[in-house]
């Protein structure tokens, strides 16, 4: 009697540190990434050739994509996160193209950041479910 009550007694203890410890994945809180935001930056100098000579515009366009309908454990469905991120780039780098079209970073180099910022978010949410 007294063993199995020792026996229920560490069992509990421990099921109580586990789950304190975050250890336990039936009692894990799952997180749910619904939507990414997308940000595509430039830096261009004003053209002028007299005083003031030029000035620096930072400028940034950013874009919401909804995922909520994708299951990023699934790698299907993160390669869908990832063709939808690339596609909310290319077009907001390319309205920005348009706007200063003498800025940095070039459109590939801006889409490349732009998703590789993006994928980060995603990652991260990704690797805490």
């Amino acid at each position: 009697m007294a063993t199995k009550m020792l026996t229920r007694l560490v069992t509990s203890i421990a099921t109580v540190c586990l789950i304190a410890l975050g250890q336990v994945p039936a009692f894990a809180a799952e997180k749910k990434l619904e939507e990414i935001t997308v940000m595509a930056p430039r830096i261009t100098s004003e053209q002028r050739t007299s005083p003031p000579y030029g000035k620096t515009i930072v400028a940034n366009k950013s874009a919401r994509v909804d995922i909520s309908d994708l299951d990023i454990s699934r790698t299907a469905d993160m390669n869908e996160v990832r063709n939808r991120v690339e596609e909310a780039a290319q077009r907001i780098c390319k309205q920005l193209s348009d706007e200063l079209p003498f800025g940095q970073p070039d459109t590939p180099e801006c889409v490349r950041r732009a998703v590789s910022d993006a994928m980060a978010q995603v990652e991260e949410v990704a690797l805490q479910s």
